[in-house]
């Protein structure tokens, strides 16, 4: 069907393998049939609008990839960026390892935000955390 990954033992290992970034057919609809294409685990995951059902198909991939057509990487510069920073008024798109490249760890941060974004987030939860903290001190202070 389509929007599904090609059954192969290959294609289950790479699914279900150690390296989300091993590429896998997919199957594109084109005139009356299909073509294949070929995509990384993690991108058709990631991918904005793109989810998978409890079926395991996947769902508006091939929509993804059509639009990250026209989107160049901010990293990189090249074609195909189809992760956007989550910062509402930020316009940078990457690639999927470009993201990964700037220091984004897809594991602890579900939502990415560039660099930029991402290092005033950090500095907000510092300032969060260091103003936790010392409304603790003053609490234990006054004998509480």
């Amino acid at each position: 069907p389509a929007g599904a990954p090609l059954g192969s033992a290959s294609v289950a290992a790479a699914m279900a393998g150690e390296n989300p970034m091993i590429p896998f057919p997919f199957l594109q609809p084109k005139n009356r049939g299909f073509a294949q294409i070929w995509l990384h685990r993690m991108c058709a995951e990631m991918s904005p609008d793109t989810f998978i059902d409890d079926g395991g198909n996947y769902h508006a991939v091939l929509k993804a990839v059509r639009r990250g057509r026209l989107i160049n990487c901010f990293l990189c510069s090249q074609r195909g960026a189809t992760l956007g920073c989550h910062h509402t008024s930020c316009g940078k798109s990457y690639h999927i390892p470009c993201a990964i490249a700037s220091n984004w760890d897809p594991a602890g941060e579900l939502d990415f935000h560039c660099p930029a974004h991402r290092k005033l987030l950090n500095q907000a939860s510092r300032r969060q955390s260091n103003n936790g903290a010392a409304a603790g001190q003053a609490t234990k202070g006054r004998g509480g």
